[in-house]
């Protein structure tokens, strides 16, 4: 739990799912620190909802993700099951972040159990993420924190859009210049919808096709653990109340 004076929020996080595969991050918010806590449709984290799904398993699309080589049969296969999450705020960085375990998804570490009939990822990892707030709600960051300084940028939806010059002012909002920017690249998105918790395999959309869904995102730069490269990610909410990650590529 954690009270965010920037919202007027106190946030309670919790997880769930099987601990070993398809657990998840979930979140409820309330003006009150003994209550109620809701979810976006103002449904009670008490029996009416599990809360708002802001992170699960994943895959991003990964040409040479930061790993060692002590395991010669390792092979990138994404992440499982992040779960047991503490929000803290940094003072020295002025920055909100999110510390969790998670497991490695490579095939190597899978063990299926045939009496319960689910798979159990044995090989975990902590993990820091930047956190973010987007509408009174906490997004995290889609890469995991690697030191950068932690600056989010203006959401593209305060704009009047995100093609031809408005594009250029989000990329001089983020910092760089407009012909850096990845206007005419494709984004790669992660959607955490409800899908009963599998893993979520990464899509690619045009940067045309992603004005709709990243318009009201929050943008920050972050170092591409999948890619070993600095990149541009977005973090935010569609328009039926699912998470988003998404990253330029």
């Amino acid at each position: 739990m954690i009270y965010v004076p920037e919202t007027g929020y106190f946030y309670l996080f919790q997880s769930y799912g099987w601990l070993g595969d398809n657990y998840d991050i979930r979140v409820g918010r309330s003006r009150q620190v003994e209550g109620p806590y809701l979810d976006m449709q103002g449904r009670s984290l008490v029996e009416a909802s599990m809360g708002v799904r802001i992170a699960g398993s994943y895959r991003f699309r990964a040409e040479a993700p930061n790993a060692g080589d002590a395991q010669k049969d390792w092979h990138f296969n994404g992440f499982r099951g992040p779960g047991h999450g503490v929000p803290f705020y940094d003072p020295q960085r002025n920055a909100y972040f999110f510390v969790h375990h998670i497991r490695d998804g490579a095939e190597i570490y899978r063990k299926y159990d045939p009496h319960m009939q689910r798979d159990s990822y044995r090989m975990h990892y902590l993990m820091i993420r930047p956190m973010f707030f987007t509408d009174g709600w906490p997004v995290l960051g889609p890469e995991p924190y690697a030191g950068e300084p932690v600056v989010s940028f203006p959401a593209a939806g305060r704009m009047a859009g995100m093609d031809g010059e408005e594009l250029s002012a989000v990329s001089l909002a983020a910092g760089m210049p407009a012909a850096e920017f990845p206007d005419t690249a494709e984004w790669e998105i992660v959607r955490f919808v409800e899908n009963g918790n599998r893993i979520v395999v990464s899509t690619q959309m045009k940067a045309q096709e992603a004005v709709e869904l990243i318009r009201g995102g929050v943008f920050h730069r972050s170092w591409d653990f999948e890619n070993s490269r600095p990149v541009v990610t977005v973090s935010g909410f569609d328009r039926d109340g699912y998470a988003y990650w998404g990253k330029a590529c």
